[in-house]
């Protein structure tokens, strides 16, 4: 999350009106915070802030693995236009990685951020998981950055809700990878 993962990214957040959650950010100074934490500097960055909740306070002990903070997120109204998005930027790397390997195995990563890195960047990386998955590639599991600033109150996706989803959260993932299917 902008406001948890970085000092410099979060002295940036608190100094913008409205915070992490509209301060706009060159791509260019995002891939740089995350080289300065020894990440991937080539990443594909997701900005998932586009999801807003004005309900999310129901789910403030949960991460974004949760099944209803998915689902609140899959049928947002700007889910099908940001996953249109994320698709061609996916797409984009893919190629140019796939050029600069020469074969036919080589490593993407994607860092999807939100404001404060528990909800929406964390279900939107659950998607795209499934998604991607479903297609054939390997994804280790997810690494949440702003995990250390979760707080003591948030079960960390290890509660019994979390661990043994509804079927409802197939459902729901199945449904964003149909709409991966429909995007051009």
């Amino acid at each position: 999350g902008l406001e948890n993962f970085d000092e410099e990214l979060t002295e940036r957040c608190h100094q913008y009106p409205g915070g992490g959650a509209y301060v706009p950010l060159p791509e260019e100074e995002l891939r740089t915070a995350l080289l300065r934490k020894s990440l991937a500097p080539d990443a594909v960055v997701i900005d998932a802030r586009c999801f807003p909740d004005p309900e999310a306070y129901m789910f403030t002990r949960h991460t974004g693995r949760h099944y209803e903070i998915i689902a609140r997120i899959c049928h947002h109204r700007n889910f099908w236009t940001w996953l249109a998005g994320v698709k061609r930027r996916f797409q984009k790397a893919r190629a140019r990685a796939a050029a600069a390997s020469g074969g036919p195995r080589y490593p993407l990563t994607l860092a999807v951020y939100c404001r404060s890195g528990k909800h929406r960047s964390v279900a939107a990386a659950e998607i795209l998981a499934h998604v991607l998955r479903s297609q054939g590639w390997t994804c280790p599991a997810t690494r949440h950055l702003s995990q250390l600033r979760w707080g003591q109150f948030c079960c960390g996706g290890l509660c019994d809700e979390c661990q043994n989803p509804p079927a409802q959260l197939q459902d729901t993932l199945d449904a964003a990878l149909k709409a991966w299917h429909c995007l051009p």
